[in-house]
């Protein structure tokens, strides 16, 4: 990010989700989507929001607010697998 997050700032997020069921001959269960913020070592403790499962092959757009409590610099996203849970995938944005 240009500039960390402020844990004196609200922020206002909006993001378009969809799923799609056979990815790489694999099918897959429904997702789900979670915000993590960061200060840059790679670590997923701070979870800042989590989508619904996501099972719908239309683009849904979710919008949410975040008020961190700490100066972050990073966020990464992780998309997982339910029921399970497992990250099988993050982003370090």
């Amino acid at each position: 990010m240009i500039r960390p997050l402020s844990p004196d700032s609200c922020y206002i997020f909006s993001i378009d989700l969809a799923f799609q069921e056979i990815v790489n001959i694999l099918d897959m269960d429904p997702i789900t989507v979670k915000i993590y913020a960061d200060d840059g070592i790679c670590l997923k403790d701070n979870l800042l929001w989590q989508s619904p499962a996501i099972s719908e092959e239309e683009w849904t757009t979710y919008e949410f607010s975040i008020q961190p409590d700490y100066e972050y610099t990073d966020l990464v996203l992780g998309f997982m697998v339910l029921p399970f849970g497992d990250i099988f995938y993050w982003i370090t944005l």
